[in-house]
């Protein structure tokens, strides 16, 4: 009993430690907050959007949507997913160069004129060229929001002190995944509860941004509020992006830690993809496999908001236990366990419920839940690896490349997401596997089952090549302290 009791109070300590770290917040400046209110804006708006963006581009012309064919809605994501990649990669560099406050206002500029375009247009049904309009107004919104990612972690590190830096990082992400929340049960709610077209998403979306525009104008300022000193490549002039970005990556692609980073990126890339099936696959898969059966519409909202509530929950009680642990292990194991997540979609509906409705349902939630848990487990310590490796100076550049997996599996599942639905996820499938006629291998299962194989394959070949991944790092030089004496 004495045992168990103290064990318990070391948890509870462990856990109160965690929520008292967050009083170093207070030593941040006043930018910082007001950075994490526009953070809370763009990721409701995002999420709103992002995870009924191929229900709208596959929707019917006369409910709102564009009309587009599985493949060709692949089609488009596929250009979006190439046009954020490369953005990424001059985004860091540029943020770096002109600074957070014109970055965001940049960033947000394209994205409330690209969505409320959009949302105008698929109001407008009789407008000519309406289809070939929206497609690009979304397009054109990439580069926004590839802005506004490196945007948010430079931001953190700027307004920040040395010991408010991982609190403030922490918080960043509670409250990332607390507009996910909120973005998942908008959507719910003016698509399932006031059955209204998804165009009226884009159009909250596009109010949301206007809002960041107005914040970041009136109350951010790098000047007074940084807290962490520039470099003079980050003090340089506008008027000489061009040279400094150009110098800039070519010496970064020469450096042995960036070559790392780019490295474990590619090996990540199936397991990254994973999250990318949220808003690619599962609304199409899941409304063939669920909302058709059962002659109306499901909350997919509800499942899209069980993940980034898990992580706004899990993550308080997970990190006080999750420090103890060797930084590039626990993202292995994170990795692992987000790409089994995967695997429990190619288990049979039967096992989950009585009838199919409810199997792919239940499915669904239990999938969610171990992709949870692996999040909370491996994505803080990419962005913790990036941080350890990165060059002071040039944390702008490595943090862009640090997010880089998401939009580089994103160019290669989007372009494939069409083939795949209509391979595996066609619309008549729902009957098939009620009728019982539906082969393994033409099953949404056999879908889930090789995405799965692939993620897994990620963190597997990671681990077998980790001393040369940590090599630099923080806790490879500890592990090397402690492992042998040194040497001449």
């Amino acid at each position: 009993m004495t045992e168990i009791t103290t064990t318990d109070q070391s948890g509870l300590e462990k856990i109160k430690n965690y929520i008292r770290d967050f009083k170093v917040l207070g030593q941040n400046s006043k930018s910082f907050w007001v950075l994490q209110g526009i953070n809370i804006l763009d990721c409701i708006a995002y999420y709103a959007m992002v995870t009924t963006v191929t229900l709208f581009l596959t929707g019917q012309i006369s409910d709102g949507g564009v009309g587009l064919s599985d493949i060709a809605s692949g089609d488009v994501m596929f250009w979006w997913g190439i046009i954020i990649s490369a953005s990424l990669f001059m985004t860091g560099f540029i943020t770096d160069t002109i600074g957070i406050k014109r970055s965001i206002v940049i960033g947000s500029t394209i994205q409330w004129v690209t969505r409320g375009g959009i949302a105008f247009c698929a109001l407008s049904p009789e407008l000519p060229n309406r289809e070939i309009i929206i497609i690009t107004f979304f397009l054109l919104s990439a580069p926004g929001m590839a802005m506004m990612q490196t945007s948010f972690q430079v931001g953190n590190k700027l307004f920040s002190t040395n010991k408010s830096r991982a609190a403030s990082f922490n918080a960043w992400y509670l409250l990332m995944n607390l507009g996910f929340v909120i973005g998942a049960l908008l959507a719910d709610q003016i698509r399932v509860d006031m059955m209204l077209p998804i165009s009226y998403i884009f159009a909250a979306s596009a109010i949301a941004c206007v809002t960041s525009v107005v914040i970041s104008l009136m109350a951010i300022n790098q000047k007074t509020d940084t807290l962490t000193n520039l470099s003079d490549e980050q003090a340089t002039q506008s008027d000489e992006l061009p040279k400094s970005v150009f110098k800039r990556f070519t010496n970064l692609i020469v450096q042995p830690a960036f070559q790392r980073l780019l490295a474990l990126m590619a090996v990540l890339t199936g397991v990254r993809a994973v999250f990318l099936y949220g808003f690619l696959l599962m609304p199409l898969y899941w409304k063939r496999v669920m909302e058709i059966p059962n002659g109306g519409p499901v909350e997919q909202g509800f499942l899209q908001m069980i993940n980034p509530l898990f992580i706004f929950v899990g993550l308080t009680l997970f990190i006080p236990i999750a420090n103890k642990f060797n930084m590039f292990k626990m993202l292995i194991a994170g990795a692992i366990v987000s790409s089994l997540s995967v695997l429990v979609l190619a288990l049979p509906w039967e096992w989950f419920g009585g009838n199919m409705v409810d199997g792919y349902f239940n499915m669904a939630i239990v999938m969610m839940l171990l992709l949870s848990l692996g999040e909370i487990t491996w994505s803080p310590k990419l962005y913790e690896y990036t941080a350890a490796i990165a060059p002071k100076g040039q944390e702008g550049a490595y943090m862009g490349m640090s997010i880089l997996p998401y939009f580089v599996a994103k160019v290669v599942v989007t372009k494939l997401s069409g083939v795949m639905l209509v391979t595996w996820v066609a619309e008549d499938v729902s009957v098939r596997i009620a009728d019982g006629t539906l082969p393994f291998w033409e099953s949404p299962e056999a879908m889930w089952l090789v995405l799965g194989v692939w993620a897994l394959s990620g963190p597997v070949i990671a681990w077998f090549f980790r001393g040369w991944f940590t090599k630099g790092t923080t806790a490879a030089q500890q592990q090397a302290d402690s492992a042998q004496p040194a040497t001449a």
